[in-house]
């Protein structure tokens, strides 16, 4: 947010304009409706002579901190559960010519995979709840940049996946392999990334929203 705005409508709420009549002059003058809703949401809606701020989000090294724990601990988890679908995949409906080869790996894989989502599913959980809890408390906690910087790179990276995986599922097709296996794996692509857009979508709209 630009401090011209910012200055404009704190001068034009101590003038007592209201603030839909600020919202319609700043969008007559051109200036982005989400500008326009920020500069007015940095005010608090109270009687007072003057214009009174909203408390802003701030760089604290806690929130670095709880936010890098819960989100690293979401990636470990999404990674491992893809990992474990895709090896109960191929143990399910095995390779005939790598059969022997891989049944060891395989088993590796999986034992692997439960053993870092143990560990890492109950603390994403467990930090999911904490912020969750703290948002609930102060809901100006939503506007944490860590929080929000996070969010929009699981977003960038469940986009990335979702194109990986479609264009996969076209080469696949051109090349002729398009298989069971390949074809579940794809789905669960679709699935794990296409929750976690939903999800944080969802979760941006609702911050704005607010």
């Amino acid at each position: 947010m630009s401090t011209e705005i910012a200055d404009f409508v704190r001068r034009a709420l101590e003038a007592k304009i209201p603030r839909d009549d600020i919202s319609k002059t700043l969008a007559t003058a051109k200036w982005p409706d989400h500008e326009i809703k920020s500069a007015l949401a940095a005010f608090a809606d109270v009687a007072f002579p003057i214009a009174v701020p909203r408390p802003r989000p701030y760089l604290s090294a806690r929130d670095v901190f709880t936010y890098l724990l819960l989100f690293g601990a979401l990636y470990t988890s999404v990674w491992h559960v893809g990992e474990l679908l895709f090896a109960l995949i191929d143990k399910l409906i095995p390779d005939a010519a790598r059969i022997g080869y891989e049944r060891d790996y395989l088993d590796s894989t999986i034992r692997w995979a439960i053993a870092w989502l143990i560990v890492s599913a109950p603390l994403f959980l467990y930090m999911f709840r904490l912020t969750s809890g703290r948002i609930a408390r102060d809901p100006t906690a939503r506007e944490s940049w860590p929080r929000k910087w996070l969010t929009y790179l699981t977003l960038a990276l469940a986009v990335s996946a979702i194109a990986g995986d479609l264009a996969s599922l076209v080469y696949n097709a051109l090349s002729g392999d398009l298989t069971v296996p390949i074809l579940l794996k794809s789905a669960v692509v679709l699935v794990i990334a296409g929750s976690a857009f939903g999800y944080f979508f969802l979760d941006v709209r609702q911050g704005e929203d607010q």
